[in-house]
């Protein structure tokens, strides 16, 4: 079996970007000579605020990476921009506490005399100690507070703007695919060998049955129409694709004769015909099924075309038979690839095609959100 699709990579709480890491090192280095110049000029506490800083770098680091891992996970870039605000807000004021906490039990044992003695107590208004780390305390939450909450604006801003241009890639990445799909469409319709089949049993039946080659020159015209057309939506209703798919199958079975017996099989109900999928997926896998599998094999082939609805999910199966010793099918066409790289870019990792080449039959299933 042919592994699906997928793309998605776990996310990391230490980010594997090394342009995240300059940014936040740079940013911080430069927070650390202002306020190593700040404490020099003051001259108050030189030597306990360079180890406060120098501490803070590995526990702020955390609690930031700690917040992207949250947002991440939680979500919060779906939500309202006014919302992601309110709650970077709150968690800069968490943050900022923890941070706070985690460098009060650290460093202040080592430095709680000379911070809080009664002679330079009063040199800073201080009545008492617990007065003094108090004020320390607060001032340290507040200021960290404004980093923490400068952080967090940036980055969900940098992540906004990151959405944006992928959103833009994603948009002209599925037009590409739509477009390669319909020339892949166009290319299988318009190949010579098919090309001179119809044509030449447009001819015949006009003598024979002149009824049934107007029937072939509609259906022929109807899948070019839907080929130039609907490759331009993203989307398109299950009854028109098999509606089309039906026309491909009466054009080939005037050709294949008896070797083709199709089979389609779907729900009564549920209005299942009304439910959407990417234009020219299902008529490029039972293209693909008559290419490289029906029309090799001389003797009479069943196509199944199997629909169902399953909760909220639809699920269509292409089963064709193919030559004995056959490897690899998906290695003769660009027609699948095609269908994968528009289903990751339309539904993420909500939708997969998946095949299995066994006992000579080749499956090819096809796995959809329902939706109308």
């Amino acid at each position: 079996m042919i592994n699906k699709m997928n793309n998605k990579i776990a996310l990391q709480f230490f980010p594997q970007e090394k342009l995240f890491w300059l940014y936040h090192f740079a940013a911080y280095g430069l927070f650390t000579l202002f306020q190593s110049v700040n404490f020099y000029l003051r001259e108050m506490f030189f030597g306990y605020n360079m180890l406060a800083t120098a501490i803070m770098v590995p526990i702020f680091t955390f609690t930031v990476l700690l917040f992207r891992w949250v947002y991440k996970t939680r979500r919060w870039h779906e939500l309202a921009m006014g919302k992601q605000m309110g709650l970077v807000l709150l968690s800069a004021f968490i943050m900022s506490i923890i941070v706070v906490l985690l460098l009060s039990i650290t460093t202040l044992p080592f430095y709680w005399h000379d911070l809080f003695n009664e002679k330079i107590g009063k040199m800073a208004g201080f009545s008492s100690p617990m007065q003094g780390f108090l004020q320390f305390f607060v001032s340290n939450v507040i200021a960290q507070a404004f980093i923490c909450g400068l952080w967090g604006y940036m980055y969900i801003g940098v992540s906004y703007s990151r959405r944006a241009r992928q959103a833009e890639l994603d948009v002209l990445r599925l037009e590409n695919s739509l477009k390669e799909a319909q020339l892949i469409s166009l290319s299988n319709q318009l190949n010579p060998h098919f090309l001179f089949n119809s044509l030449n049993n447009i001819r015949f039946l006009i003598h024979e049955n002149p009824d049934q080659a107007d029937d072939m020159v509609t259906a022929f015209s109807e899948i070019l129409r839907y080929s130039l057309t609907q490759g331009k939506q993203e989307k398109v209703k299950l009854a028109q694709e098999l509606e089309i798919v039906q026309r491909y199958i009466e054009i080939v079975s005037v050709q294949l004769e008896h070797r083709l017996d199709f089979q389609l099989t779907k729900p009564n109900g549920h209005g299942v015909d009304e439910y959407v999928l990417p234009p020219m997926t299902l008529q490029l896998l039972v293209e693909n099924a008559i290419k490289h599998g029906v029309d090799n094999i001389r003797q009479a082939s069943t196509l199944n075309v199997d629909i169902s609805l399953v909760e909220n999910q639809i699920f269509i199966q292409v089963v064709n038979p193919v030559l004995p010793h056959t490897n690899n099918i998906e290695s003769t066409g660009t027609g699948l690839a095609n269908i994968r790289q528009r289903l990751k870019l339309l539904y993420a990792d909500n939708a997969e095609l998946m095949t299995q080449l066994q006992d000579n039959q080749f499956t090819a299933r096809l796995t959809l959100p329902a939706e109308k």
